[in-house]
């Protein structure tokens, strides 16, 4: 059964699981989690100061679960909020909170994969050469107009999405780019 940590944010904060159909054949929360914590070689005490950065605590077994592959017993299908934190923790843990800011809002919409390589690109402090490269490494040629046309605003004329084969690709490159030297 594939259970979902509930796309309401005040489930998520309160942990619950509640039971969901199988995902729409997008690439899944968990998949992306989990190779951004392999590529950056996270264990389990890094993820949970991550969250906690974010303001946020991890039950014990919220690791476990929200990392395991679809086909595990534990299954749990994580919610796009908790994803939002994951990625706003490690921007927070990578380049620090800013001086005399309020924290930002949690955001609980949908995580796209123009998201996630805006949030990569932000915690990693990338320019647009490294995000070439990176996907170059995974066969991937784009250029810096077709690149900064995926972290545009939506609604921008020039606005594109990123696909889930452009952001396997990415996290693939990426992989590859922190295993290696990161």
């Amino acid at each position: 059964m594939v259970r979902d940590l509930a796309p309401c944010s005040a489930r998520l904060c309160a942990g619950d699981i509640s039971p969901v159909s199988v995902h729409d054949g997008h690439m899944l929360t968990n998949d992306i989690l989990r190779r951004v914590r392999y590529a950056l070689d996270l264990n389990d005490a890094k993820v949970t100061e991550l969250f906690a950065l974010t303001g946020f605590e991890l039950k014990p077994n919220q690791t476990e679960t929200m990392f395991s592959k679809e086909d595990d017993d534990n299954f749990v299908r994580t919610g796009d909020a908790l994803a939002h934190r994951f990625f706003s923790g490690l921007i927070l843990s990578r380049r620090g909170k800013q001086e005399g800011q309020p924290p930002a809002p949690v955001r609980t919409d949908t995580l796209t994969g123009n998201d996630v390589l805006w949030y990569i690109r932000i915690a990693m402090q990338y320019r647009d050469d490294d995000v070439v490269s990176i996907l170059r490494k995974a066969g991937v040629e784009i250029s810096k107009s077709e690149l900064g046309a995926f972290f545009r605003k939506k609604g921008h004329p020039n606005y594109r999405v990123c696909g889930d084969q452009l952001l396997r690709n990415f996290l693939a490159g990426f992989t590859a780019h922190c295993r290696g030297d990161c």
